[in-house]
């Protein structure tokens, strides 16, 4: 597939991974972050600025979702791939202790935004003119609870929910969504230090996003990444 990739959360463990995976693989990147300081890094790290675009921006709004697509429209060149790698931090703690806001701040950061990155991304992919494609990830917490985690589980099973409802609200468009849905948290730079062994790495995974825009016609709507298993290392 042609055209440029938009990555959403490029500076984070997860982002990283794909964004390098990609330009080895000889794809146009915009990677998108909240944080400036992380995508000079990211640049740094890569050192391919005849292949790598970097845009700070965000989609917790609507507003700030809209001057985004402003932006990547101005842009040389149409977008045919967005790959969503955008959430909240990780805070362990056991749901019946914590405050309602805590619970809906959960479901804004995982559910939410990844709402409103697709209803304004998903038209930006369509005007190309042919089959985009949009990846989102699909939690392992979706399985089951986790102890201590089970806020992460009510927003995974709810986002599993919002992207079958894009894929079928979208279905007259000339645009693919696609849940890559793991089967294990990922193992990257930021967290290598508590992950399992069993953990999926972020190299894999980037490895598998680049293999579905090869090849997404040969891809089933869920393509599952590794298999669930509670880590028992401490």
């Amino acid at each position: 597939m042609s055209g440029k990739v938009l990555v959403l959360g490029a500076s984070g463990g997860i982002g990283r991974a794909i964004v390098s995976e990609l330009i080895a693989a000889g794809h146009q990147v915009i990677a998108v972050a909240r944080n400036r300081e992380g995508l000079d890094a990211l640049a740094e790290r890569i050192a391919a600025p005849q292949k790598l675009t970097l845009l700070q921006g965000s989609v917790a709004t609507d507003a700030d979702a809209g001057r985004l697509v402003k932006e990547v429209r101005a842009l040389r060149g149409r977008v045919t791939t967005v790959i969503a790698s955008v959430g909240g931090p990780i805070e362990g703690g056991r749901l019946i202790d914590r405050p309602a806001s805590f619970l809906s701040r959960t479901f804004e950061d995982n559910v939410v935004t990844h709402f409103i990155a697709a209803k304004h991304l998903l038209p930006l992919l369509a005007e190309a003119g042919r089959d985009g494609l949009y990846i989102l990830f699909g939690s392992p917490a979706a399985e089951c609870t986790w102890a201590g985690y089970g806020h992460l589980s009510v927003s995974a099973v709810a986002l599993r929910m919002l992207i079958q409802v894009l894929r079928e609200e979208t279905k007259e468009l000339p645009v693919s969504v696609q849940q890559l849905q793991l089967g294990t948290p990922v193992r990257t730079e930021k967290n290598t230090k508590c992950a399992c062994p069993d953990w999926t790495g972020a190299d894999e995974l980037a490895r598998r996003v680049v293999d579905l825009i090869r090849n997404p016609e040969a891809a089933e709507p869920i393509v599952r990444l590794g298999s669930y298993a509670r880590c028992t290392d401490k």
